[in-house]
């Protein structure tokens, strides 16, 4: 089993610190926020702490936070290209990787070395188009 965790851009960290600046003034002036603000934090940090993609077994298993995990054949993918975009996906940088299946659905992820996950994926599916 390979692991690869996502690759995280720098403006997640501010957003993190602001969380959780956010939250402990809500302790201070807004107690019942302080709820809302606290879990939101923790979910946040949650997700840059599990957001990961593992190969085993023939299939890629993309595992974020609290969202429910994805699993996928690598058998099903039939192309990948590089994206540049901010649409909501289970990654944590811009810079990632569309996964194109068999049912013309896409998976967007962004693992820290792409260029060695689409080898290992290349290597269980051989069909796999990259340019």
């Amino acid at each position: 089993m390979k692991k690869y965790h996502s690759k995280i851009d720098g403006w997640v960290y501010p957003i993190m610190f602001l969380s959780c600046l956010t939250a402990m003034t809500a302790i201070i002036y807004v107690p019942l926020l302080l709820k809302a603000l606290l879990l939101l934090s923790v979910l946040f940090t949650l997700s840059i702490l599990y957001t990961k993609y593992e190969i085993k077994k023939g299939k890629l298993i993309i595992i974020c936070s609290i969202l429910p995990k994805q699993v996928i054949n690598i058998s099903r993918i039939v192309a990948i290209r590089s994206v540049s975009s901010f649409d909501a996906a289970k990654a944590l940088s811009a810079d990632r990787l569309e996964l194109f299946l068999e049912d013309n659905t896409s998976v967007i992820i962004s693992p820290k070395n792409k260029l060695q996950f689409i080898e290992d994926l290349k290597t269980i599916n051989k069909k796999i188009v990259y340019p």
